[in-house]
């Protein structure tokens, strides 16, 4: 607590200092030009009748700032809150990115993606830089990507421990934003010896690893109406480096030299996407391909989706002097590639959208699409009564209509959505096949003269199995208003739901107040109020307050 009322303490000295010291910031200014953002928020929280889902109360400080000067610019972000705990990425983050010119150096907490197979994103803590002389496009990353945490037995939801994972990534690749060709190469690998001994036994489950990949992207302009793009990788992906060593196979020779012993843990996968567009007369044309392999994963990146061969078409155009836009597209889907799993699966997703704008006071949007599923057998002859072989249909109709003057302007907007499961496998249908309707309709009201608008909304549900139906109607009214020209901002809202087994209410108001277009100052409020006839939910009731100031740079 201490450290908190000194972190609040120095954050609003230095925001008054900033506001008093004028000739500092101007003599600064004159030096280098500043812009961003960086805040504060606290917030409450407090539950009865189920676990709490947060802590009673939380701190969050974070900004972004940017100092620039001609070419060279100093892009800074920072992120502190009590909520480090032990995770394998820390909660509490600062980075920085200086520019200058053709230069551009990481330090501190950084995400970077260079490629989708490879570093796609993953928070890293350490340094690098990117080279840009003409058309060269050189990188190189290097730090932690991980840290070592192990299982804190005080909290109700644990995690895996973690090994502490370091690594580097590098770039070279020729070319412009529009046209170029990369070549990446990433190696990340665990410490074996970072994670603490009292939590050894329970990392059975989780062993040290390494990771190399190798991935090369690109995208070219061909024309002024078409490019391609494409991306392929291989990872080297070793889920034990403490497993037993094995002779390198043929396909390893090639790879020893640089990634090292294979072991029995050791895996080489493969990945790549490739595409196409076409723009031509107001029409535009696409097509994609893409095919990876089962497993395949890259430390570099949260998620990568694996064991996927997938194909499709897309076609926008417009019509009636483009009051009528029209998109349309087909997805082929199908996963076992290395027939390893008993069935194989296809998924074949055709869709269409049409809006129409006849005038600006109204309009419609519709949208149709299906999802066809079926199974074959993969490695094995599996039993019909168990096979997928279903489609999910759905639609959905939103017409608007909109009409007005100076002091009163009015809007309404409604919804219909249509969604169904037909099974086509007759052992299965009667336990999978439902259907479900969504229908909302809103009304807002504008008084533009006394910068204020009201909004009332209803809702109806309706679920459909054949075990039981289940219908649902609810409805929301809301006020917002804004004084001295949007310096002062306030909104309340009331919303009600019920169903047949579960009913609630929530009530949500804030006030914001902005000083001077640098300064703001903002206070929320939410109540939750929930009852369930359903043995399996609980009654309870939820309350949360936040209060934040946000300076602007």
């Amino acid at each position: 607590m201490k450290l908190l009322i000194f972190m609040i303490v120095g954050f609003l000295s230095l925001m008054v200092s900033i506001k008093l010291s004028g000739q500092e910031i101007t003599s600064i200014q004159d030096s280098f030009k500043v812009s961003g953002s960086a805040g504060i928020q606290l917030t409450s929280y407090s539950s009865n009748g189920i676990q709490q889902r947060r802590k009673p109360f939380s701190y969050l400080l974070n900004g972004s700032i940017n100092l620039s000067k001609g070419d060279f610019s100093i892009p800074l972000s920072f992120t502190y809150s009590e909520q480090e705990r032990s995770f394998s990425q820390p909660f509490n983050q600062f980075g920085i990115a200086p520019t200058y010119k053709w230069i551009k150096a990481y330090i501190g907490y950084q995400n970077i993606t260079w490629s989708k197979f490879s570093l796609a994103g993953h928070q890293l803590l350490g340094g690098g830089v990117e080279l840009t002389p003409g058309k060269f496009r050189i990188g190189f990353v290097a730090g932690r990507f991980q840290r070592a945490t192990g299982i804190d037995t005080t909290k109700v939801r644990t995690y895996l421990p973690a090994y502490k994972r370091t690594g580097f990534a590098a770039k070279i690749g020729y070319g412009t934003e529009t046209s170029f060709i990369d070549f990446v190469y990433m190696r990340s690998k665990d410490d074996d010896s970072s994670l603490p001994t009292q939590y050894m036994d329970s990392a059975t489950m989780v062993q040290p690893g390494k990771n190399d990949v190798l991935a090369v992207k690109t995208q070219l302009k061909i024309a002024s109406f078409m490019n391609v793009y494409g991306e392929a990788a291989v990872s080297v992906f070793n889920r034990n480096i403490n497993a037993l060593e094995k002779a390198p196979s043929d396909d390893w020779k090639a790879l020893s030299n640089i990634v090292g012993a294979q072991t029995i843990a050791t895996h080489i996968y493969f990945g790549m996407e490739a595409g196409t567009n076409f723009n031509f007369k107001g029409q535009n044309l696409s097509l994609f391909y893409k095919r990876i392999a089962p497993d395949f994963q890259s430390m570099g990146a949260y998620f990568i989706e694996n064991d996927l061969n997938a194909y499709g078409i897309r076609h926008n155009f417009g019509f009636w002097q483009n009051k009528a836009q029209v998109s349309y597209g087909l997805s082929i889907y199908s996963d076992n590639l290395m027939n390893k799993k008993p069935v194989t699966t296809y998924r074949y997703q055709p869709n269409i959208n049409l809006s129409l704008n006849p005038s600006q006071n109204w309009g419609v949007d519709v949208s149709w699409m299906d999802l066809y599923t079926k199974q074959k057998d993969g490695f094995v002859s599996v039993n019909d009564t168990i096979i997928m072989q279903n489609r999910n249909p759905g639609f959905t109709i939103s017409p608007r209509v909109n009409w007005g003057n100076t002091s009163l302007y009015h809007m309404v907007v409604a919804s219909y959505m249509n969604m169904r499961m037909v099974d086509n496998n007759a052992f299965t249908a009667a336990y999978m096949e439902y259907s479900t309707q969504i229908i909302n309709l809103m009304y807002n009201l504008s008084l533009l003269q006394s910068q204020a608008s009201i909004y009332v909304g209803v809702n109806h549900t309706k679920n459909i199995t054949n075990a039981f139906t289940e219908t649902g109607n609810g409805g929301s009214i809301g006020y917002n208003q804004t004084w001295q020209e949007g310096k002062i901002i306030a909104n309340a809202a009331l919303g009600l739901q019920a169903s047949d087994i579960n009913k609630n209410y929530t009530i949500n108001a804030g006030l914001n107040y902005n000083l001077k277009k640098r300064h703001n100052f903002g206070v929320n409020i939410s109540f939750l109020n929930n009852k369930s006839d359903n043995i399996n939910s609980q009654n309870f009731t939820e309350f949360t307050g936040v209060l934040r100031y946000t300076i602007n740079f």
